[in-house]
């Protein structure tokens, strides 16, 4: 904390992808350039990741109202080349009572500009996220339960996107809930905007959170597992 309402963090962002199958030395193409078959052995593979590094500052302005900015640089790696970014996030949350909530992100504000190695660049569009929450509290259970909405707006076509397009701009939901037991233990689940299922686990103990998630791709890519640890300096 910076101060009582004033409070600056910094994040590690890591997703990564490994031994990544390039068949495309590998085709056999009769002389009309029919595909006749995959030379196991001329197979390649390589490996992707990202990594985020966040400088966050958080400002307190009333006790129900609260806003966020983010600066964010990017790294990227894939195979032999390399990629670098800057972008800006902002974000709000207003609670109107003490069980509803409501909250605004906007990513990548001014547009982020990844530019590659190879002399290309990259440009990642705004996105505008709108969600709310309800605390249900479960006395009986010492525990609550909290049903989520949201609301995606970005200004780029992504695909298998249940879509409602207005010009470029593309919308798109999610849905979620999460069980919160004795405010240390937290089950989450949920579909994203993609319509995969998520499964979520917190578990929280003086100073420190850990967050664990599973995101079911398509057979092709597998699944996605992230692990998240949070560290809180405040006495």
């Amino acid at each position: 904390p910076l101060s009582s309402n004033k409070t600056i963090g910094i994040s590690l962002i890591r997703l990564g992808v490994d031994n990544i199958k390039d068949s495309r030395e590998a085709a056999i193409l009769a002389e009309d350039g029919t595909l006749l078959g995959i030379d196991e052995s001329r197979i390649n593979k390589f490996n992707s990741s990202d990594y985020a590094f966040f400088l966050s500052l958080g400002h307190q302005f009333r006790s129900n109202f609260m806003l966020g900015f983010n600066v964010k640089l990017i790294r990227r790696n894939l195979a032999d080349n390399h990629a670098n970014g800057i972008g800006f996030d902002a974000g709000a949350l207003y609670s109107i009572n003490e069980r509803w909530r409501i909250a605004g992100v906007a990513r990548n504000v001014t547009t982020t500009l990844i530019a590659w190695d190879t002399g290309e660049k990259e440009l990642v569009s705004p996105t505008l996220r709108f969600g709310t929450s309800y605390f249900v509290p479960l006395p009986g259970l010492n525990s609550t339960f909290i049903p989520n909405l949201d609301l995606i707006m970005q200004t780029q076509s992504t695909p298998n996107l249940t879509e409602n397009s207005l010009g470029t701009d593309i919308f798109s939901g999610a849905i979620g809930g999460e069980f919160v037991f004795k405010e240390r233990l937290s089950l989450r689940g949920g579909y994203d905007e993609l319509q995969r299922l998520n499964l979520g686990l917190g578990i929280k103990i003086p100073h420190i959170d850990v967050d664990y998630s599973f995101t079911s791709y398509d057979q092709e890519l597998g699944n996605a597992h992230r692990i998240g640890l949070v560290v809180d300096f405040d006495e």
